[in-house]
């Protein structure tokens, strides 16, 4: 009997009952996956030129005319978009700026109203034709010597934007030159960025940026995958 009892004790030792386990019960709210920020590394070096060129003058008044989902409205004091859904995300978001549902060709303000006219992400949906016209806009709202700022995917550089056959919104610097039309005066291009990252996990495409930064400031400007051109509209 009295052995019977030890090994009772050891078997509560050895093998302990356990607890049952209360179900969990999952919940049936979806929580949304955030979304991968489009176009990040590009964005971030667009937004370093537009630092370094309208933090060294007084820009005046100054519009975006694709103001999209308002990357660059820091800058602007007007916006104009086509999308009236996004136009109404980024009223929200500024407030004490004004907007207009209109397009970039015609944006429905005033002949010499601005100082500064931003045309960006824009050029690589467009045919030629089509930065003609918005070109020719620009410079009926932009004082004289106003500048139109201007980023397009290079056709010289890797293929980032634009239609990759038959290769439009892409375009030589040359060719941008002659479509903007002698009514204006090329101040400055530079690459904005050499290498896909955006292709790659950020992770990724952060080890690489410095080498884009690189590429940036000693390669030829033409062989770039995206460049900004200023112009100056001559009086």
């Amino acid at each position: 009997m009295k052995i019977k009892t030890q090994f009772s004790k050891l078997k509560k030792r050895l093998f302990p009952k356990r607890k049952p386990q209360v179900p969990v019960q999952q919940s049936s709210e979806i929580v949304p996956i955030p979304k991968r920020q489009k176009h990040l590394f590009l964005n971030q070096s667009l937004k370093g030129h537009l630092d370094n060129f309208l933090g060294h003058f007084s820009p005046g008044k100054v519009l975006d005319m694709h103001c999209n989902e308002g990357e660059r409205m820091q800058y602007a004091d007007f916006g104009v978009d086509s999308d009236l859904d996004k136009l109404k995300e980024v009223k929200t978001a500024f407030p004490q700026k004004t907007f207009v549902l209109a397009g970039a060709a015609n944006t429905n303000f005033p002949d010499q109203s601005f100082d500064v006219a931003l045309c960006i992400d824009l050029v690589k949906d467009l045919e030629t034709e089509a930065v003609k016209v918005v070109a020719v806009e620009a410079e009926r709202v932009l004082r004289p010597e106003g500048r139109f700022v201007i980023n397009f995917p290079s056709r010289m550089g890797s293929k980032q934007g634009g239609d990759i056959e038959n290769k439009t919104g892409r375009f030589y610097l040359s060719e941008m030159d002659e479509i903007v039309g002698e009514n204006w005066e090329r101040i400055e291009a530079t690459a904005v960025s050499f290498l896909l990252l955006d292709a790659y996990p950020p992770g990724i495409g952060k080890i690489f940026l410095p080498l884009d930064k690189l590429l940036c400031r000693t390669l030829a400007v033409d062989y770039a995958a995206n460049i900004i051109a200023i112009y100056q509209k001559r009086i």
